[in-house]
């Protein structure tokens, strides 16, 4: 009597290819379901920080807008309130001394009074002038700043230079004036002479570079010393509202420092083609002065 006993179904080598067979396509489908639900998830990751991008544009937008405002009010009220009374008594005193003859004793104390009037209302329009550069919207960056540091060009060699001859974003463009206005007022406080020069850099669309360096022997910026000073507590600000890379470096031989800082003005909306701005036409040679590089 044969007493072996019948291997079972399932044992059969058929069988148990069907099931690797099985097995295999089960564990390629949870990989795919896997790959799927990952990549799913890195799109939303990817979503959500341009979200978040977005939403932190529009607030340094809102915020740069805001302080334009205010610096907007105060110089129209500068214009209304004090140069237009001003301009009224200047009228005033320009009959007075028409009327006065020559050799009246109050003829001179007239036009001593004329002089000073004169110069009050030239002071409080180049305040008014600086708080809201009309050159800034008009004709953008780099012709402002050439207009803030003409008075300034017998002292410096300066040098502006725009290469990619565009238009950075108007909100980028204030808060960079008021950068660039910081880095210089703490040069003059420190230095009368050298060379300053100002590039405006696009290494490719939507990325800026601005360079600010000043070539002077012994001329440092207080970023490595760490101490106070206003005009730099105003660039770390600027430059943390712009959400930009800042990085600063000394020129060999104690010969100067430069200041790098990169940023991107990507709209947080497509802009449409008949509203965006025309790209402005900047000579990379400034007319202020030439400087040897």
């Amino acid at each position: 009597m044969d007493t072996t006993t019948a291997e079972p179904a399932f044992l059969q080598p058929h069988y148990l290819i069907f099931i690797l067979v099985g097995l295999v396509l089960l564990l390629l489908a949870f990989g795919l379901v896997a790959i799927y639900y990952k990549r799913r998830l890195l799109h939303e990751q990817v979503r959500l920080k341009q979200l978040e991008i977005t939403y932190q544009r529009r607030l340094l937008e809102a915020n740069i807008g805001l302080q334009e405002a205010e610096r907007k009010f105060v110089a129209e009220n500068l214009r209304n309130e004090i140069i237009s009374p001003l301009a009224s008594l200047q009228n005033v005193l320009q009959e007075l001394a028409a009327d006065f003859a020559s050799e009246h004793p109050l003829q001179g104390k007239t036009q001593r009074c004329q002089t000073l009037l004169n110069q009050t209302i030239a002071f409080v329009q180049a305040i008014s002038t600086e708080l809201l550069p009309p050159a800034l919207n008009e004709r953008g960056l780099m012709p402002a700043l050439e207009q803030y540091l003409q008075k300034y060009s017998t002292m410096y060699g300066l040098q502006l230079v725009n290469k990619s001859n565009k238009r950075v974003a108007l909100y980028a463009e204030k808060a960079l004036y008021r950068t660039v206005r910081a880095l210089f007022l703490y040069t003059y406080e420190q230095t009368k002479q050298g060379n300053i020069i100002i590039r405006l850099l696009q290494p490719k669309p939507g990325h800026w570079r601005l360079v600010y360096e000043v070539q002077a022997y012994d001329f440092t910026l207080p970023f490595k010393e760490g101490h106070p000073n206003r005009s730099m507590q105003k660039v770390e600000i600027m430059v943390h509202l712009l959400m930009a890379q800042f990085s600063y470096e000394e020129l060999p031989e104690q010969q100067g420092a430069r200041v790098l800082i990169d940023f991107t003005d990507q709209p947080t909306e497509p802009v449409p083609k008949a509203q965006a701005a025309k790209p402005m036409a900047i000579n990379n040679a400034s007319p202020l002065g030439t400087v040897q590089t």
